[in-house]
């Protein structure tokens, strides 16, 4: 090989380890369930979670949406339960909650048959604990028998889809797409096709900015969570965020959204809603799919400050109160309230620490409260602190054989033995360990055994929505039989003790000679 051949491989070595390495970036959220519900066109979804029991069991969580013609035509709502059988975060791709999705149910609960309104491609739900609200189309396309009898606005029902009212007598302008309202402030807002977001003012839709385009054909998604304001084009690929202050203004200039999440997925969108498992649900239109998104970045955002849960004994993670504000620049000081046997501390950096007395199990809801520097309140915030108890499996002791049997309860502390499974691990070939119905164990040896075996109890119990566990090991001896002591006859005693008496004489004679 020559110089020159040399210089050239070296050159092309050198460059190719300066070049960057681009990689695409990670999601943002992710798709959590897609479900198709079996009805044409779906639209419109909203989420509701029930605290006060309006629709079933106080706590359950609940999707509203329509289904119908494409465009135009009668259209049916539809409500579902939604149940999740485990962490609804847990995600394959989910940094911050690795692991397989859990199962979601979906149950139907009622039907309504919306007449003629507009389709959900101009009109969504939203739902709370007052009643089913939808709207505010105007019927802008003049599709016959689409929003005729209506004429827009927005109309609420009871539960039971009874006692229907108008609570907004004026159509939302030309073009809207999406419905959503402040639950602080009670305002309400939509957008339009164009971008354009308007708000409730009372009397009249108030212009309120134009957002940027998120490469969707128009804007199509659009919910209030919290203290912000979250948006997405016909397609889910980018969701934008902007805070809110206490007035329910927006904070971010238009073309700078706080936040711009992205994934790689693309569905379409035609509604956007938030509630169960505080996830963000899609109505998928021309899919006929609900589909649900979450976790990653945008979770931290969805949540607010998030409720935590640690088996007893562990801490909680430490939080930063700026991370939730929605304007940290405006805040003078946070409070706290609510807490009775936790500890909170706040340090200089706005850091929290939450400790529980040693032995406590339970849980406790706090208020974290923003103020200005006139004291007046500008934003808050609640998350329950949970502390399970868990199973603390203690020193079971050794044993030789014969083995006794001994209660697995009397070396547990921390949790109550009802809600604890035991398991002990194969002792080997013909050993047996039996653990009966009230926890007492039998540990058996096979005969002519001469070894030892260990043997592992573990207590096991569901903690935080999972499973903790505790355990201790203890060896079991099986010594060989002790050797025979050999037997003398009194024959062989008499002749040893005889023996030695003429032995002794003979001494003595010796001596004497």
């Amino acid at each position: 090989m020559n110089r020159k051949t040399i210089d050239t491989i070296l050159a092309i070595t050198i460059l190719m380890a300066v070049l960057p390495v681009y990689a695409q970036a990670a999601d943002d959220y992710f798709v959590y369930a897609n479900w198709n519900p079996g009805v044409s066109y779906t639209t419109g979804v909203n989420g509701y979670v029930d605290d006060n029991g309006n629709l079933g069991d106080p706590g359950e969580e609940y999707l509203f949406f329509t289904g119908g013609p494409s465009y135009g035509g009668a259209h049916t709502a539809y409500a579902y339960k939604v149940e999740t059988a485990g962490d609804p975060n847990t995600h394959p791709d989910n940094p911050n909650n690795t692991g397989p999705k859990a199962p979601r149910t979906f149950t139907l609960v009622n039907s309504h048959a919306m007449g003629t309104y507009a389709s959900g491609h101009d009109n969504a739900f939203y739902v709370d604990d007052t009643g089913i609200y939808y709207g505010a189309s105007d019927n802008a396309h003049g599709v016959s028998g689409w929003g005729t009898v209506k004429g827009g606005g927005i109309f609420c029902w009871d539960f039971d889809w009874t006692n229907e009212t108008c609570v907004v007598p004026t159509p939302a302008p030309a073009g809207t797409q999406t419905l959503a309202r402040n639950p602080k402030t009670g305002d309400w807002w939509v957008g339009t096709a164009s971008r354009a977001l308007y708000r409730w003012d009372g009397s009249a839709w108030i212009y309120q900015f134009t957002h940027p385009s998120l490469a969707g054909s128009h804007h199509d998604g659009m919910e209030i969570i919290g203290d912000s304001l979250f948006i997405s084009d016909m397609t889910s690929d980018k969701i934008i965020q902007y805070r809110l202050n206490a007035s329910g203004d927006v904070i971010d200039p238009p073309g700078t959204p706080y936040n711009t999440f992205t994934y790689t997925a693309g569905p379409v969108v035609e509604g956007m809603g938030f509630g169960p498992n505080r996830h963000i649900w899609i109505s998928g239109y021309s899919s006929y799919t609900i589909y649900e998104l979450g976790g990653g970045k945008l979770q931290l955002e969805l949540e607010g400050i998030p409720d935590q849960c640690v088996p007893a004994g562990e801490i909680f993670d430490t939080f930063d109160l700026d991370d939730y504000a929605a304007d940290p620049g405006a805040v003078d000081h946070y409070g706290y309230s609510g807490n009775t046997d936790l500890t909170v501390t706040i340090d200089g950096d706005n850091n929290v620490t939450i400790t529980y007395p040693v032995g406590w199990t339970g849980n406790e809801t706090t208020v974290f409260a923003a103020y200005n520097n006139t004291g007046g309140v500008i934003d808050s915030d609640d998350a329950t602190f949970t502390v399970d108890p868990a199973p603390v499996v203690g020193d079971i002791p050794n044993q030789t054989a014969p083995f006794e049997e001994f209660d697995l309860d009397d070396y547990l502390s921390g949790i109550d033995p009802s809600m604890v499974a035991w398991s002990a691990t194969y002792p080997g070939v013909d050993w047996t360990v039996d653990i009966d119905g009230d926890n007492v164990v039998t540990v058996t040896a096979p005969e002519n055994a001469t070894e030892t075996r260990t043997i592992t109890f573990t207590a096991t119990a569901t903690c935080c929505g999972g499973v903790v566990s505790d355990c201790d090991s203890a060896a079991f001896e099986q010594k060989p039989p002790a050797a025979a002591v050999p037997t003398v006859s009194p024959i062989g005693t008499a002749l040893l003790i005889g023996l030695l008496s003429i032995l002794a004489v003979g001494r003595i004679r010796r001596r004497f000679d």
